[in-house]
């Protein structure tokens, strides 16, 4: 995990027995999950489920990280093409 502040794990999840966390990824997924993903939300940074710095956080599966990464990269690329990519915090 970087050490990027906000980036933190935070004690509750630090305390957690990691044999045992399921994956929570929305497809259903209930391989075990590793891994702490936060992700921005890209002009919905102002939801109220997400963290204070606009981001989704997910517990994710090494498979289902991978996915997220995946989806990541396609954006990504959405925004290079772009010229006038932001995040538009209106959400609208």
């Amino acid at each position: 995990m970087s050490q990027t502040t906000g980036n933190e794990i935070p004690g509750t999840l630090a305390s957690l027995d990691w044999q045992t966390i399921t994956c929570q990824a929305d497809t259903g997924c209930t391989n075990r999950a590793a891994y702490i993903v936060h992700r921005h939300a890209v002009d919905q940074c102002n939801h109220p489920q997400v963290d204070p710095f606009g981001n989704i956080v997910e517990i994710l599966c090494i498979a289902c990280l991978w996915h997220a990464e995946a989806e990541v990269l396609v954006q990504v690329g959405q925004f290079r093409r772009s010229s006038d990519s932001r995040c538009d915090r209106s959400g609208t």
